[in-house]
């Protein structure tokens, strides 16, 4: 990866991971639903509740700079960044339920297995994504190198690792 790949498309990559969210809380709640009530077709209202969940989360997530460069921030303060973000994700759209008196025709369980799974779905795509430039960044200058190996390591003397 040459040096400043990631900040020149900088729009792009906040344009996907906007997608990937969006895509995640969709396809997290449409596989909960599946696996909660066995069917495929899910009622109006549930179409109803995602898409203001969309809407809330890129809302809250833009207040909160998730897209935003994380550029020298630990993968330790992005997470927790979006854990907040999400948090009030959760409790938005717990308010809103209660405001309008429509809890009682969702399920629980659907709604706490969607937001949970949608979560880990943030997490993994961030951690994945901050995982392959870390190890593009550290491994960008190594080259494979020939070395002495003796005993059972016979099978491979050549490696393309930084600090072998």
């Amino acid at each position: 990866m040459e040096r400043g790949y990631l900040k020149r498309y900088s729009e792009v990559w906040e344009l996907l991971f906007r997608i990937l969210d969006i895509a995640i809380i969709v396809a997290c709640a449409y596989v909960v639903y599946w696996y909660r009530f066995s069917s495929t077709s899910l009622p109006s209202n549930y179409i109803l509740s995602i898409f203001v969940a969309c809407l809330i989360t890129i809302v809250v997530f833009n207040w909160f700079l998730v897209y935003g460069g994380q550029r020298g921030i630990s993968i330790y303060k992005e997470l927790s960044r979006l854990a907040i973000s999400w948090g009030v994700v959760v409790l938005s759209i717990g308010t809103l339920t209660f405001l309008t008196k429509t809890g009682a025709s969702y399920s629980r369980l659907w709604a706490g297995w969607t937001f949970f799974c949608s979560f880990v779905g943030f997490v993994s795509i961030r951690d994945g994504e901050c995982s392959a430039a870390t190890y593009k960044q550290r491994n960008r200058d190594c080259v494979c190198v020939k070395r002495e190996v003796t005993g059972p390591q016979r099978l491979a003397p050549y490696s393309n690792r930084c600090g072998d």
